[in-house]
């Protein structure tokens, strides 16, 4: 054989290894039954002893464990009844379940997301035991979404003992109002959040340093959409969380939102695009009339609502921009406890 040609050959079976290597290191990625110990590049890992992780329908005992690779964060928890679940809310797009394999294990476990069952795993084996495997995984639409995940085996073991969330997902209440938003406004600023389902109440907590919330409103479940917290300073930031009530339990607050109120550089007269008369009954036979923009009647009512609830301000105030004369500004308060009754007249 000629020598070109052998070291031709040796060159293309070189040439093979390296391309097959390099394609292997720059596609590899875990797969489901692989033991990972610690997150992949681009995921975070949560423990299941993290208080978002919730159990139920079952009697939960605690495996511990001291050595590293056996157990995450020194253990985790299990369950051998039928209908045990493991449930948590997270934001993202993709999540993996880390657990045991072995023949101790469940093999029927149901998943459901957002309440829909979308599959069914195993993590029993006869033969092998694999510890921080990855038993599950699934990618999703980003955004919100509740896992449950059930065990159908009874006398077998469910677990998770920890959970991998890839980029920035993150775990969250549950029952937390998710999205917050705060705009500003003339002397008041407005707030949405995404509704929760079934919840009895929203609790509107406010400062004006971030994370120190010194004003409390409770809300009724309808107003997610659009509720204004009026008589703030103008030039003022505010901080603002909200909290979901149900079946008398508060959830975790929301994402902090911020907004600082600025007066109008020019005033629209009607800047719903629709107005009323707010007519005020006081308790001394008072009548006090004004013609306002529903945004403006809705503020006020906001405002009586929750004081009524015995949270805000004793008083509301009322910029008059009419019979101004020689005053710079005029303002007109209204205390709560004298008011007798209102009319709203729209036109």
């Amino acid at each position: 054989m000629r020598w070109s040609t052998l070291i031709g050959k040796w060159f293309l079976l070189f040439s093979a290894v390296i391309l097959f290597f390099g394609f292997q290191s720059s596609v590899y990625a875990a797969a489901v039954g692989d033991k990972l110990i610690t997150p992949e590049t681009g995921w975070i890992r949560f423990d299941d002893k993290d208080p978002l992780v919730k159990r139920s329908n079952g009697t939960w005992g605690f495996v511990p464990s001291m050595e590293p690779t056996q157990t995450y964060q020194g253990g985790y928890y299990y369950s051998r009844d039928q209908g045990a679940k493991i449930s948590f809310s997270f934001t993202g797009t993709k999540f993996r379940l880390i657990a045991p394999i072995y023949k101790l294990q469940s093999s029927d476990i149901t998943v459901k997301v957002d309440g829909v069952v979308v599959d069914k795993y195993s993590t029993y084996s006869a033969t092998k035991l694999v510890h921080q495997a990855i038993v599950y995984e699934s990618a999703l639409e980003d955004g919100k979404h509740d896992i449950e995940i059930i065990n159908n085996d009874a006398g077998k073991e469910l677990e998770v003992d920890a959970i991998d969330l890839y980029g920035s997902g993150k775990l969250v209440d549950i029952n937390a109002p998710l999205h917050l938003n705060a705009t500003g406004g003339d002397s008041q600023v407005t707030l949405s959040w995404n509704a929760v389902g079934n919840s009895d109440s929203y609790t509107i907590r406010y400062g004006t340093n971030s994370g120190n919330y010194t004003q409390t409103v409770i809300v009724t479940k309808d107003v997610y959409g659009h509720y204004v917290i009026p008589n703030l300073v103008n030039g003022t930031t505010y901080y603002f969380v909200v909290t979901a009530t149900l079946n008398g339990v508060e959830s975790s607050y929301s994402n902090e939102a911020s907004a600082t109120p600025q007066a109008d550089e020019k005033p629209n007269p009607n800047p719903s695009g629709e107005r009323a008369i707010l007519t005020i009954y006081l308790t001394n036979g008072t009548e006090k009339e004004y013609d306002l923009s529903m945004l403006e009647v809705n503020a006020f009512i906001s405002w009586y609502d929750g004081k009524d609830l015995g949270v805000g301000p004793a008083k509301y105030k009322f910029v008059k921009t009419w019979n101004k004369g020689p005053f710079k500004n005029r303002t007109e308060y209204i205390i709560f406890d004298k008011i007798l009754t209102f009319n709203v007249d729209e036109y």
